[in-house]
């Protein structure tokens, strides 16, 4: 069974829930596809409601992680055991204190077996739930903590060898604005607290040693003061006045880590209201420089592009922010960004392709931009900058912009596609990077993005656009010179605002993705090899889908799906892990459309003996030819073999 991840951003809590989404294409929910094309599962695993926080463990002890959730508004946690492929069985529920907000996971009574240590946010107590060894747990013991827990970890802070817990107290009222310190006796039973004084309204607990002495020390995010306190260790279980750091406004959580790689710990504290992560290089001793802030967004980010600007190596990212300009951040090459640079667009920015436009072996950028009519290119100067702008003229309300060489003459060339004159604009470029006026080629209604690729397997590039209103996709076969096919239309279901293109089913010929905005599905249209398309099959996200990107993400050698879902409803990236199955399936060898069983299998080798070194098609039950190479030989008999053992 083929399983995605699909994990849940929230701009206004640590972590909102994780969904994990296996086994079945959308309207067919449990069963195989067996049309040969990429296989995305498709329902969720329920939680119970108002999911704050998750934490992965083996809760079993079969070798697979299980999920605990914290469930807020239903005041219990949800434990989901894995079945080791990524999938998950239903939900067993254990009831919680109040308003659970965090959950961690730790083997609390030194039986060998995993327990759950859930931050109850209303009845001021964090409960301890004992596990059995087989994913099932004792009921719980609720201890007292400070006023509205709201976080909780676990770590050895008297160092004789047994988990104790630290509790964040958000506060409000005595004894708020605390941690709690509750020493366990190895047992599953824990000490009274004590507790220690923080900033206002503490949020988040982690636990680690900051200063090097060999002893856990306490680091705590304080919403209310924008600051954390640190906490060190006395090696006891008691802790030392704490130091207060300035972590910028709303610090949500704190994690600590190497980040510098000076060998010695640094936090990393994302805050809510200035939409930034800010990093506190660790001097070693407990103390912290100075924050610096990595700013995740502008006034309107609405579109990022990656590469290398400035050729140090490393990737780099490129933002159009519909505030009138692009975002370039250069990467540091260990995933953190240098601040941002701002260089001037047009007005109201949705877009930003990278490529060389002057053929002076520099990325350049392209940005379309929607209210001025025009898309701005600004040439790379090679070190990350840019040279000033200058604006082409497009259709009315450019969303989208790509690079490709559409005339074969070794020079990039530009296609945008215009949201109000239903159109897609095609600059040539005269390689030194200006471009020729536009030729403007007709698409459906309110077209919102353009991808090139060539699509009927010519050698020319040909285009591929989403029609937000006409709810198709058109695609325009290129004829070499630069001019276009009239289009062809495909429909997508209602609202496509997005496509990407692939060869999602490793046939060699190229698919298209597409997300619309009016279902929780993206739609796969698998390509001929010609430019036309079947209909469309559809996979469910979080949703509703804002983007599609196309890459293979676990190492299969087949191309998985990144979905961007709306901020406004869901605010979740989904992941579509792709598991291609053998064509045509055995399941449906002998025509009875029933599931693989053993009369599949001798008719298969029934016909593969009578045809083997004969053309196909041939075959009493079936074609044997199963790689479609129009000779049945051993190859068609391996891939039987295989598809067959796989369950297909």
């Amino acid at each position: 069974m083929q399983t995605f991840f699909n994990v849940v951003f929230n701009q206004t809590r640590r972590v909102a829930s994780v969904v994990v989404i296996g086994a079945a294409a959308m309207g067919a929910a449990g069963q195989r596809d067996t049309a040969g094309g990429p296989i995305f599962p498709g329902p969720v695993f329920a939680t119970g409601g108002g999911p704050r926080s998750v934490a992965i463990g083996d809760l079993d002890g079969d070798g697979a992680p299980d999920l605990a959730v914290a469930n807020f508004s239903s005041n219990s946690v949800s434990v989901l055991l894995g079945n080791g492929d990524g999938s998950f069985q239903p939900r067993q529920d254990i009831a919680t204190g109040g308003t659970p907000q965090s959950v961690a996971i730790g083997d609390l009574d030194g039986d060998g077996s995993l327990d759950l240590a859930v931050a109850n946010n209303s009845s001021n107590t964090v409960s301890v739930h004992l596990g059995n060894g087989d994913g099932t747990f004792q009921p719980r013991q609720d201890l007292a903590t400070g006023d509205f827990p709201y976080s909780v970890a676990i770590g050895d802070l008297d160092g004789d060898g047994a988990p104790d817990l630290a509790v964040a107290n958000r506060g409000g009222f005595s004894p708020g604005n605390t941690v709690s310190v509750l020493l366990g006796n190895g047992d599953g039973t824990f000490q009274p607290r004590q507790d220690f004084v923080t900033g206002t309204s503490p949020q988040f607990v982690a636990i680690g040693d900051l200063d090097g002495d060999g002893t856990p020390d306490l680091v705590v995010a304080n919403r209310g003061s924008a600051s954390v306190s640190v906490l060190l260790g006395n090696g006891d279980g008691t802790f030392q006045p704490h130091q207060n750091f300035a972590a910028g406004l709303s610090p949500k959580s704190v994690a600590i880590g190497d980040l510098n790689g000076d060998g010695t710990p640094d936090l990393a504290i994302s805050n809510e209201s200035s939409n930034a992560i800010g990093l506190l290089r660790g001097n070693g001793d407990g103390t912290f420089q100075a924050r610096q802030s990595f700013t995740i967004n502008g006034l309107g980010p609405s579109f990022v592009a990656i590469g290398d600007l400035n050729g140090d190596g490393t990737l780099d990212l490129a933002v159009a922010d519909e505030g009138g300009s692009v975002s370039v951040l250069l990467g540091n090459g260990n995933g953190t960004f240098q601040p941002r640079v701002d260089f001037a667009a047009g007005t109201t920015p949705r877009s930003v392709a990278i490529g060389d436009l002057d053929g002076d072996g520099t990325p350049d950028l392209a940005i379309a931009n929607s209210s001025s009519n025009s898309v701005s290119v600004l040439l790379g100067n090679g070190d990350g900058s840019f040279q000033p702008r200058r604006d082409f003229a497009t259709g009315n309300s450019p969303r989208s912009v790509v690079i490709g060489d559409l005339d074969g003459d070794g020079t990039s060339d530009l296609a945008v596609a215009n949201s109000s004159s239903n159109s897609v604009s095609v600059l040539l470029g005269n390689g030194d990077g200006t471009f020729q006026p536009r030729q403007n080629f007709a698409t459906g209604n309110s077209p919102r993005s353009v991808v090139i690729g060539d699509l009927d397997g010519n050698g020319t590039l040909d285009l591929a656009v989403a029609n937000n209103s006409s709810n198709t996709v058109s695609v325009l076969l290129g004829n070499g010179d630069g001019s276009f096919q009239p289009r062809q239309d495909f429909a997508t279901g209602s609202g496509p605002i997005f496509v990407a293109i692939g060869d999602l089913d490793g046939n060699g010929t190229l698919d298209l993705a597409v997300t619309t905005n009016s279902s929780n599905t993206v739609r796969v249209l698998l390509g001929y090899g010609d430019g036309t398309f079947q209909l469309h099959r559809d996979f469910a996200v979080s949703g509703p889908p804002l983007s599609v990107a196309i890459g293979d993400l676990d190492g299969n050698d087949a191309p998985d799906l990144v979905i961007v879902n709306s901020f406004i409803t869901s605010a979740t990236v989904s992941v579509l892990l792709n598991q291609r199955i053998a064509t045509p399936c055995p399941a449906n060898y002998n025509r009875t459309g029933d599931e693989g069983d053993i009369i599949d299998f001798l008719d298969f080798m029934d016909d593969f003996g009578s045809c083997t070194n004969l053309p196909a098609p041939c075959g009493q039950f079936g074609n044997p030819d199963i790689n479609g190479d129009t000779i049945v030989d051993i190859v068609d008999f391996l891939d039987f073999i295989d598809a067959f053992a796989q369950g297909c």
